[in-house]
Protein backbone atom coordinates (compact mmCIF):
# COMPACT_ATOMS: atom_id res chain seq x y z
CA UNK A 1 0.00 0.00 0.00
CA UNK A 2 2.79 2.04 1.16
CA UNK A 3 4.36 1.71 -2.52
CA UNK A 4 1.18 2.92 -4.09
CA UNK A 5 0.46 6.23 -2.09
CA UNK A 6 3.98 7.20 -3.32
CA UNK A 7 3.69 6.84 -6.98
CA UNK A 8 1.93 10.14 -7.78
CA UNK A 9 4.71 11.58 -6.06
CA UNK A 10 7.39 9.61 -8.32
CA UNK A 11 5.70 10.38 -11.36
CA UNK A 12 5.77 13.86 -10.50
CA UNK A 13 9.81 13.57 -9.22
CA UNK A 14 10.36 12.07 -12.86
CA UNK A 15 8.23 14.48 -14.90
CA UNK A 16 10.34 17.07 -13.33
CA UNK A 17 13.39 15.43 -14.18
CA UNK A 18 11.58 15.02 -18.14
CA UNK A 19 10.42 18.73 -18.39
CA UNK A 20 13.96 20.43 -19.59
CA UNK A 21 14.80 17.53 -22.12
CA UNK A 22 11.33 18.29 -23.32
CA UNK A 23 12.09 21.47 -24.16
CA UNK A 24 14.99 19.78 -26.16
CA UNK A 25 13.01 16.63 -27.75
CA UNK A 26 9.28 17.92 -27.83
CA UNK A 27 7.69 15.23 -30.01
CA UNK A 28 8.09 11.45 -30.77
CA UNK A 29 10.20 11.98 -34.28
CA UNK A 30 12.31 14.42 -32.44
CA UNK A 31 13.49 11.61 -29.70
CA UNK A 32 13.86 9.24 -33.14
CA UNK A 33 15.92 11.57 -35.17
CA UNK A 34 18.04 12.09 -31.81
CA UNK A 35 18.09 8.02 -31.66
CA UNK A 36 19.53 7.82 -35.21
CA UNK A 37 22.05 10.33 -34.83
CA UNK A 38 23.43 9.08 -31.72
CA UNK A 39 23.32 5.38 -33.31
CA UNK A 40 25.29 7.09 -35.99
CA UNK A 41 27.77 8.62 -34.02
CA UNK A 42 28.90 4.94 -32.97
CA UNK A 43 30.37 4.26 -36.05
CA UNK A 44 32.59 7.32 -35.59
CA UNK A 45 36.38 7.44 -34.02
CA UNK A 46 36.64 8.30 -30.49
CA UNK A 47 37.59 11.14 -29.88
CA UNK A 48 40.78 12.38 -27.89
CA UNK A 49 40.43 13.36 -24.28
CA UNK A 50 42.60 15.87 -22.60
CA UNK A 51 43.70 15.23 -19.25
CA UNK A 52 45.35 17.90 -17.03
CA UNK A 53 46.30 18.44 -13.62
CA UNK A 54 48.25 19.96 -11.08
CA UNK A 55 47.63 23.64 -13.00
CA UNK A 56 48.54 25.21 -10.02
CA UNK A 57 48.00 29.34 -11.02
CA UNK A 58 50.30 28.99 -13.84
CA UNK A 59 47.89 30.13 -16.54
CA UNK A 60 50.57 30.77 -19.51
CA UNK A 61 51.78 27.26 -19.06
CA UNK A 62 48.33 26.25 -19.49
CA UNK A 63 47.08 28.03 -22.62
CA UNK A 64 50.34 26.39 -24.54
CA UNK A 65 49.16 22.42 -22.93
CA UNK A 66 45.70 22.86 -24.21
CA UNK A 67 46.61 24.88 -27.41
CA UNK A 68 48.94 21.34 -27.79
CA UNK A 69 45.50 19.47 -28.56
CA UNK A 70 47.52 16.61 -26.44
CA UNK A 71 49.98 15.90 -29.07
CA UNK A 72 47.21 15.22 -31.99
CA UNK A 73 46.95 18.46 -34.03
CA UNK A 74 50.39 19.12 -35.30
CA UNK A 75 50.72 15.56 -36.62
CA UNK A 76 47.50 16.00 -38.85
CA UNK A 77 48.58 19.63 -40.03
CA UNK A 78 51.74 18.23 -41.10
CA UNK A 79 49.87 14.98 -42.99
CA UNK A 80 47.46 17.73 -44.65
CA UNK A 81 49.40 20.98 -45.61
CA UNK A 82 53.41 20.80 -45.35
CA UNK A 83 53.80 19.67 -48.57
CA UNK A 84 51.50 21.87 -49.99
CA UNK A 85 53.27 25.14 -49.14
CA UNK A 86 57.57 26.30 -48.49
CA UNK A 87 58.75 25.61 -45.30
CA UNK A 88 59.01 28.52 -43.65
CA UNK A 89 55.12 29.71 -44.57
CA UNK A 90 53.90 26.34 -42.97
CA UNK A 91 56.00 27.27 -40.26
CA UNK A 92 54.11 30.57 -40.02
CA UNK A 93 51.17 28.71 -40.38
CA UNK A 94 51.62 26.02 -37.79
CA UNK A 95 52.15 29.25 -35.24
CA UNK A 96 49.21 30.52 -36.17
CA UNK A 97 47.31 26.78 -35.51
CA UNK A 98 48.65 26.99 -32.33
CA UNK A 99 48.53 30.28 -31.10
CA UNK A 100 45.79 32.36 -32.80
CA UNK A 101 45.98 34.93 -30.32
CA UNK A 102 49.75 35.96 -30.61
CA UNK A 103 49.50 35.64 -34.31
CA UNK A 104 46.67 37.95 -35.27
CA UNK A 105 47.84 40.44 -32.88
CA UNK A 106 50.88 40.66 -34.98
CA UNK A 107 49.22 40.72 -38.41
CA UNK A 108 47.18 43.49 -37.10
CA UNK A 109 50.37 45.63 -36.82
CA UNK A 110 51.72 44.50 -39.91
CA UNK A 111 49.16 44.01 -42.20
CA UNK A 112 48.18 47.96 -42.92
CA UNK A 113 46.31 48.14 -46.04
CA UNK A 114 43.04 46.08 -46.61
CA UNK A 115 44.04 44.60 -50.00
CA UNK A 116 46.95 42.75 -47.83
CA UNK A 117 44.48 41.42 -45.08
CA UNK A 118 41.50 39.91 -47.87
CA UNK A 119 44.74 38.24 -49.89
CA UNK A 120 46.52 36.88 -46.57
CA UNK A 121 42.51 35.76 -45.73
CA UNK A 122 42.23 34.04 -48.61
CA UNK A 123 45.15 32.50 -48.82
CA UNK A 124 44.95 31.46 -44.71
CA UNK A 125 41.34 30.26 -44.90
CA UNK A 126 41.58 27.87 -47.55
CA UNK A 127 44.53 25.94 -45.39
CA UNK A 128 42.29 26.35 -42.02
CA UNK A 129 38.86 24.88 -43.21
CA UNK A 130 41.36 22.18 -45.01
CA UNK A 131 42.01 21.10 -41.25
CA UNK A 132 38.14 22.06 -40.22
CA UNK A 133 36.44 19.84 -42.86
CA UNK A 134 38.81 16.60 -41.65
CA UNK A 135 38.11 17.27 -37.86
CA UNK A 136 34.49 18.25 -38.18
CA UNK A 137 33.95 14.63 -40.33
CA UNK A 138 34.96 12.97 -37.23
CA UNK A 139 31.77 14.48 -35.59
CA UNK A 140 28.44 14.70 -35.77
CA UNK A 141 27.16 18.02 -37.76
CA UNK A 142 25.03 19.04 -34.54
CA UNK A 143 28.08 18.18 -32.36
CA UNK A 144 30.69 19.97 -34.77
CA UNK A 145 28.20 23.24 -35.22
CA UNK A 146 28.34 23.84 -31.50
CA UNK A 147 32.16 24.25 -31.59
CA UNK A 148 31.81 27.41 -33.65
CA UNK A 149 31.04 30.54 -32.29
CA UNK A 150 27.49 31.53 -31.71
CA UNK A 151 27.98 34.98 -33.70
CA UNK A 152 29.46 33.01 -36.42
CA UNK A 153 28.11 29.97 -36.63
CA UNK A 154 25.85 29.75 -39.86
CA UNK A 155 28.71 31.79 -41.74
CA UNK A 156 31.33 29.73 -40.89
CA UNK A 157 29.16 26.62 -41.59
CA UNK A 158 28.95 28.71 -45.33
CA UNK A 159 32.32 28.39 -45.68
CA UNK A 160 32.61 24.84 -44.17
CA UNK A 161 30.60 23.87 -46.85
CA UNK A 162 32.52 25.59 -50.03
CA UNK A 163 33.43 24.98 -52.82
CA UNK A 164 30.17 23.25 -54.11
CA UNK A 165 29.24 21.83 -57.82
CA UNK A 166 26.54 24.65 -57.73
CA UNK A 167 29.02 27.80 -56.20
CA UNK A 168 32.67 28.00 -56.53
CA UNK A 169 35.17 30.49 -54.19
CA UNK A 170 33.21 33.51 -55.23
CA UNK A 171 30.73 32.82 -52.68
CA UNK A 172 33.51 32.83 -49.55
CA UNK A 173 34.91 35.66 -51.58
CA UNK A 174 32.17 37.70 -51.19
CA UNK A 175 32.47 37.16 -47.47
CA UNK A 176 36.04 37.74 -47.02
CA UNK A 177 35.34 41.02 -49.10
CA UNK A 178 32.81 42.24 -46.86
CA UNK A 179 34.53 41.19 -43.25
CA UNK A 180 37.88 43.26 -44.75
CA UNK A 181 35.95 46.32 -45.48
CA UNK A 182 34.74 46.41 -41.85
CA UNK A 183 38.06 45.23 -39.90
CA UNK A 184 36.85 42.04 -38.65
CA UNK A 185 38.49 39.35 -41.12
CA UNK A 186 41.68 38.86 -39.21
CA UNK A 187 39.25 38.39 -36.18
CA UNK A 188 37.31 35.37 -37.88
CA UNK A 189 40.79 33.93 -38.64
CA UNK A 190 41.48 34.12 -35.06
CA UNK A 191 37.94 32.15 -34.34
CA UNK A 192 38.38 29.79 -37.01
CA UNK A 193 42.00 28.77 -35.30
CA UNK A 194 40.31 27.91 -31.68
CA UNK A 195 37.90 25.82 -33.64
CA UNK A 196 40.48 23.55 -34.37
CA UNK A 197 41.72 23.29 -31.29
CA UNK A 198 38.55 22.45 -30.44
CA UNK A 199 37.30 19.93 -32.54
CA UNK A 200 40.67 18.08 -31.98
CA UNK A 201 39.76 17.51 -28.53
CA UNK A 202 36.46 15.67 -27.62
CA UNK A 203 36.82 16.20 -23.92
CA UNK A 204 39.07 18.34 -21.67
CA UNK A 205 39.13 16.56 -17.91
CA UNK A 206 41.26 18.86 -15.11
CA UNK A 207 42.37 16.51 -12.36
CA UNK A 208 42.22 18.96 -9.79
CA UNK A 209 44.85 21.51 -7.84
CA UNK A 210 44.00 24.88 -10.46
CA UNK A 211 45.38 27.54 -7.67
CA UNK A 212 48.39 27.46 -5.38
CA UNK A 213 51.80 28.06 -6.21
CA UNK A 214 50.88 30.24 -9.23
CA UNK A 215 50.00 33.30 -9.30
CA UNK A 216 47.00 33.90 -11.62
CA UNK A 217 44.60 31.32 -10.62
CA UNK A 218 41.88 33.70 -11.61
CA UNK A 219 43.28 33.51 -14.92
CA UNK A 220 43.31 29.98 -14.73
CA UNK A 221 39.54 29.51 -13.98
CA UNK A 222 38.61 31.90 -16.94
CA UNK A 223 40.20 30.48 -19.06
CA UNK A 224 38.55 27.38 -18.22
CA UNK A 225 35.38 28.46 -18.50
CA UNK A 226 35.85 29.32 -22.37
CA UNK A 227 36.68 25.73 -22.86
CA UNK A 228 33.62 24.15 -25.09
CA UNK A 229 33.72 20.64 -22.88
CA UNK A 230 35.53 19.98 -19.53
CA UNK A 231 34.92 18.05 -16.75
CA UNK A 232 36.33 19.16 -13.45
CA UNK A 233 37.30 16.78 -10.37
CA UNK A 234 38.21 18.43 -7.50
CA UNK A 235 41.91 18.64 -6.12
CA UNK A 236 43.58 19.29 -2.32
CA UNK A 237 44.04 22.06 -3.62
CA UNK A 238 40.57 23.13 -4.88
CA UNK A 239 38.66 22.59 -1.38
CA UNK A 240 38.09 25.11 0.99
CA UNK A 241 38.15 22.91 4.14
CA UNK A 242 42.02 23.03 4.93
CA UNK A 243 43.07 25.07 7.82
CA UNK A 244 45.99 26.37 9.06
CA UNK A 245 47.68 23.53 11.02
CA UNK A 246 50.82 25.17 12.23
CA UNK A 247 48.71 28.50 14.15
CA UNK A 248 46.62 27.26 17.41
CA UNK A 249 43.31 27.41 17.33
CA UNK A 250 43.25 28.23 13.93
CA UNK A 251 39.76 27.69 11.52
CA UNK A 252 40.10 30.19 9.15
CA UNK A 253 40.20 28.47 5.77
CA UNK A 254 43.66 28.76 3.78
CA UNK A 255 41.69 28.37 0.31
CA UNK A 256 38.01 30.34 0.56
CA UNK A 257 39.33 32.46 -2.52
CA UNK A 258 37.88 29.07 -4.51
CA UNK A 259 34.42 29.64 -3.11
CA UNK A 260 34.08 32.58 -5.40
CA UNK A 261 34.83 30.65 -8.43
CA UNK A 262 32.85 26.86 -7.18
CA UNK A 263 29.82 29.15 -5.98
CA UNK A 264 30.06 26.99 -2.43
CA UNK A 265 32.11 26.43 1.11
CA UNK A 266 33.06 23.58 0.76
CA UNK A 267 33.88 21.28 3.72
CA UNK A 268 35.35 17.87 4.18
CA UNK A 269 32.25 16.06 3.73
CA UNK A 270 31.16 17.54 0.45
CA UNK A 271 33.02 18.28 -3.14
CA UNK A 272 29.86 19.53 -4.52
CA UNK A 273 29.37 23.11 -5.62
CA UNK A 274 26.54 25.46 -4.44
CA UNK A 275 23.60 26.18 -6.47
CA UNK A 276 25.32 28.79 -8.96
CA UNK A 277 28.73 27.63 -9.72
CA UNK A 278 30.40 29.18 -12.16
CA UNK A 279 31.92 26.10 -13.79
CA UNK A 280 29.08 24.09 -13.49
CA UNK A 281 28.19 20.85 -11.22
CA UNK A 282 31.44 18.33 -10.54
CA UNK A 283 30.86 15.48 -13.22
CA UNK A 284 33.29 12.60 -12.10
CA UNK A 285 30.73 9.82 -11.60
CA UNK A 286 29.32 10.74 -14.82
CA UNK A 287 33.14 10.38 -16.18
CA UNK A 288 34.00 7.42 -15.11
CA UNK A 289 30.90 5.49 -15.20
CA UNK A 290 32.15 6.95 -18.86
CA UNK A 291 35.29 5.52 -18.83
CA UNK A 292 34.19 1.99 -17.35
CA UNK A 293 31.77 1.45 -19.86
CA UNK A 294 34.48 2.20 -22.77
CA UNK A 295 37.03 -0.10 -20.81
Amino acid sequence: MESKKNEPELRDAELAKLAPLAREIPNIDSAIAEIARFSAELTLPRGTIHVISDIHGEDKKLRHVINNASGTLRPLVERLLKDRMPPEQFQEFLTLVFYPAEVIGRLEQTLQSKQERKDYAMRTLDNLFHIVRVLAARRSLKHSMRIFPAEYRELLAEILHEPSTERDWSYVDAIVDELTCRGRILHLIHLTGRVIRNLAIDELIIGGDCWDRGSRGDRVMDYLMQQPNISFVWGNHDVAWWTRPLIPFAREPMYAKYARYFGAELNDRSLTPGEHPRLGPTRFEDWLSHSLARA
